[in-house]
């Protein structure tokens, strides 16, 4: 007979044989519980991005790969775009440095995992090397210029004192476009001259219908501003009765285009604010920022007089709300609607609405504000963006964010052209309000979502004004043609209608909205004899727009030296810039 202690050691629970058992029983009951509920969460996960997968599918313009070869599907499904054009010119590189360098040019598209050279050869000092390819597919080469074996040391014989030498300096340069190495103010690749750019008179035409849209893009602008370069050189600004709507960025790109605003200067400066974010991480937040930096260059009191913008064809989408989280994450669908102005009654109003739009995070936090400008609204589970809505003056102080949370890719109506300066071929990224989110224009290689996050290098965002640029040259030359026939067969009152969901908006001047009124009241049986013998009165009214709005762009001044920035005190009161005031004014310090 065993101790007391013994058998009280015994009967103790979990000590003893009996207890061991049970306490494996226990833990495997536990685990088999445990393997369960995965298996349960995981069943339920896969067979709901089963479903929503499905749903992209059914929504994208893909088609599986046994109907097409390997390639062409994938790259059908990552939404890059053919490329249906050859491209010839020789690029001239000029070596005005003391010593040899070795130039190598690689491809820049964007879609290659890993980068191809073409060539790499070693220009003396003093000469010139022309690269040509020949015909093929690329526009621009990404090129790499480095010291010849030897050449540091001859660098500092040469420039000591003077500079440090360069290991390596990168630059994308386009064909027909000349460049030189040079030493001062420090070592870089300069542009000699730009390729040339062919200008027409395609878009300064009357084209009531047709309209254009552009989404939100972050650092992606560099793309839309390329884009937007295009249709300046075909006479957009000129154009009376053109509509166009943008979101963050886009809107941003659509405004200095129709402005006048030299794109290429946007672009460089946007390249510089990039390059100091490389330089500290923490200033990719501060995107807010750059884009007021930007306006500063542009943007004067006497601005928003501008012929383009007196009749509310430009529209802004942000997002509005009241009663909810300042943060991002406290936009939930019903607690935050869309909203578009496109009437501003200073120069103030375009600034604060374009700050608006791009507040989404990395560019700052949604603020309050009283517009008292005349917008349109619809909620953000409308799915019409031509549904009904009040357009009213707000009066009281709401909170405004990025459009991209309501409006990502925001269209007037079926034949907008729509953009998207990114790859999306299931098109996850960015629905718009009640319309397809199918872009028109989006790039011909495969351009990641997260530059639009982190921006990249300084020759990838010249390549992606580029790109932009040809990509849209592609579009005009190959479907304006039939899109402006589609949009040109829309009456009258149904392009007022469409537009930010007004019930009265003028396409183009007070004389096509008067024009629109008659005709409304005109016997709408009547036959065709009537409708030819009204046709030479319709070209005499698009012709004396035309003219109206010439003399009206030849008569705006605003002087950038002399036109005033009393704007930007009024925005500064409105807008908190500093990170510091941004979180007091969320948390409700500011008014």
């Amino acid at each position: 007979m065993g101790s007391p202690r013994s058998s009280r050691r015994a009967a103790r629970p979990g000590k003893g044989p009996r207890g061991l058992i049970c306490a494996k029983c226990n833990a495997l009951g536990r685990s088999r519980v445990t393997v369960n509920a995965v298996t349960f969460v995981a069943a339920w996960t896969l067979l709901y991005f089963s479903f929503w997968g499905a749903r992209l599918l059914v929504r994208s313009p893909c088609r599986p790969w046994p109907l097409l070869g390997v390639a062409e599907s994938i790259t059908e499904c990552l939404g890059i775009r053919p490329r249906n054009s050859r491209y010839t010119g020789t690029v001239v590189v000029q070596n005005n440095l003391d010593v040899p360098v070795v130039l190598s040019w690689q491809s820049s598209d964007l879609s290659s995992a890993f980068s191809t050279e073409f060539a790499s050869v070693t220009v003396p000092p003093k000469d010139a090397y022309n690269f040509d390819r020949g015909p093929s597919g690329d526009f621009d080469y990404r090129l790499t210029a480095r010291p010849a074996d030897g050449g540091s040391s001859n660098f500092r014989g040469s420039l000591e004192g003077r500079q440090r030498p360069f290991e390596e300096l990168v630059a994308n340069v386009v064909r027909n476009g000349t460049y030189a190495l040079v030493s001062e103010p420090q070592f870089r690749i300069a542009e000699v001259s730009k390729p040339p750019r062919p200008h027409s008179s395609l878009l300064a035409i009357d084209t009531p219908g047709l309209s254009f849209a552009f989404s939100a893009s972050g650092w992606l602008m560099a793309y839309e501003f390329g884009a937007a370069h295009s249709l300046q050189n075909h006479g957009i600004m000129k154009n009376p009765s053109v509509r166009l709507v943008g979101s963050s960025g886009g809107a941003l790109s659509l405004w200095t285009m129709m402005y006048g605003s030299d794109m290429v200067a946007l672009k460089d400066f946007m390249k510089e604010s990039a390059s100091r974010v490389h330089e500290e991480a923490w200033q990719s937040v501060n995107l807010r920022y750059f884009v007021l930096e930007a306006m500063k260059t542009v943007l004067r009191d006497c601005s928003f007089q501008h012929p383009n913008f007196k009749d509310g064809r430009v529209g802004i989408a942000m997002s509005e709300g009241s009663g909810f989280s300042t943060l991002p994450v406290g936009f939930f669908p019903g607690s935050v609607k869309s909203r578009r102005v496109n009437e501003f009654r200073e120069s103030a109003d375009i600034a604060i609405a374009l700050l608006a739009s791009s507040s989404i995070g990395i560019s700052g936090l949604p603020f309050r504000w009283a517009a008292n400008t005349t917008s349109s609204s619809s909620s953000s589970s409308s799915s019409s963006s031509s549904s009904s809505s009040s357009s009213s003056a707000s009066s009281s102080a709401s909170f405004v964010a990025d459009g991209a949370f309501t409006d990502f890719l925001p269209v007037i109506d079926e034949h907008s052209v729509k953009l998207k300066p990114f790859s999306d071929g299931l098109n996850v990224v960015g629905p718009s309000q009640g319309g397809d989110a199918v872009p028109d224009v989006a790039p011909t290689e495969f351009v990641s979502p997260h530059y639009g996050i982190w921006p990249p290098d300084a020759a990838t965002m010249d390549h992606l004004f580029e790109l932009g640029y040809r990509d849209m040259e592609l579009w005009l030359a190959n479907n304006l043609k039939d899109r402006l026939a589609a949009a040109s067969s829309k009456s009258d009152a149904a392009i007022n209608n469409d537009f930010l969901g007004q019930s009265s908006f003028p396409t183009g001047g007070s004389e096509r909205a008067a024009n629109n009124n008659n005709s409304n009241n005109t016997n709408s049986n009547s036959n065709k004899n009537s409708n030819k013998a009204t046709a030479p009165a319709e070209q005499q009214l698009s012709h004396s727009l035309l003219e109206g709005h010439a003399s009206a762009l030849e008569a705006f001044r605003c002087d950038p030296t002399s036109g005033g920035m009393e704007w930007l005190e009024k925005v500064k009161k409105i807008v908190p810039v500093k990170w510091q005031d941004q979180i007091w004014h969320a948390a409700g310090g500011g008014s």
